[in-house]
C-alpha cells in the first residue's frame, strides 16, 4: 500500500538542520579550526564538520567532512555530544552530533574553508573564541578525560 504524505514548507523549518562534528584526538590534544574570513562567524573557532547531506548519517558526514576539508581519514571512536542549537540572529535551529575520533591517514592540510588549525590541550580551549554551538562540546572536553 502506498501512503502519500505532503510536507509543506513550514513544517521543514521547524526541523534542524543536521550537522557532524569531528573531536579529533591525538595523544592529550584535540584539533580545532579556524573560520575563514568572510563566513559566518568568520575569525571563530570550531571543532570541524559539516551539514549531514541525504542518505548520509552524521557518522559519514564526520568522515566525508573531514576528508575534504582537511585531506585525512578519520575514525569514528564514539559518540560525545549532541546539541541543538538556535542561531540567535536568525532563528535557523541546527542539531550538532560530534563524535570523537582519531586520524586513520595522514596529516590535517590547511585548505580554504579555514584560515589556521591548531592542536590544543582541553585545558587550553578557553583561550579561543568558539563559535557558539560549540560551547557545550567544550565544557565537557575540558571536565571529562577522553
Amino acid at each position: 500500500m502506498l501512503i502519500a504524505v505532503h510536507i509543506y514548507k513550514e513544517d521543514m523549518m521547524d526541523l534542524p538542520i543536521e550537522v557532524g562534528v569531528a573531536i579529533i584526538i591525538r595523544g592529550d590534544t584535540v584539533f580545532i579550526a579556524r573560520r575563514k574570513d568572510g563566513d559566518s562567524f568568520s575569525g571563530l573557532w570550531e571543532f570541524p564538520g559539516g551539514g549531514v547531506e541525504s542518505e548520509e548519517t552524521p557518522m559519514d558526514c564526520v568522515v566525508r567532512e573531514m576528508q575534504e576539508e582537511f585531506g585525512i581519514d578519520v575514525v569514528v571512536v564514539r559518540k560525545f555530544e549532541l546539541v541543538d542549537y538556535v542561531d540567535k540572529k536568525d532563528g535557523a535551529r541546527f542539531r550538532l552530533h560530534s563524535f570523537l575520533c582519531r586520524i586513520a591517514d595522514g596529516e590535517p592540510e590547511l585548505r580554504p574553508m579555514h584560515s589556521e588549525m591548531q592542536w590544543v590541550r582541553p585545558e587550553e580551549l578557553d583561550k579561543y573564541e568558539f563559535v557558539p554551538a560549540d560551547l557545550p562540546i567544550v565544557q565537557r572536553l575540558k571536565t571529562e578525560r577522553v
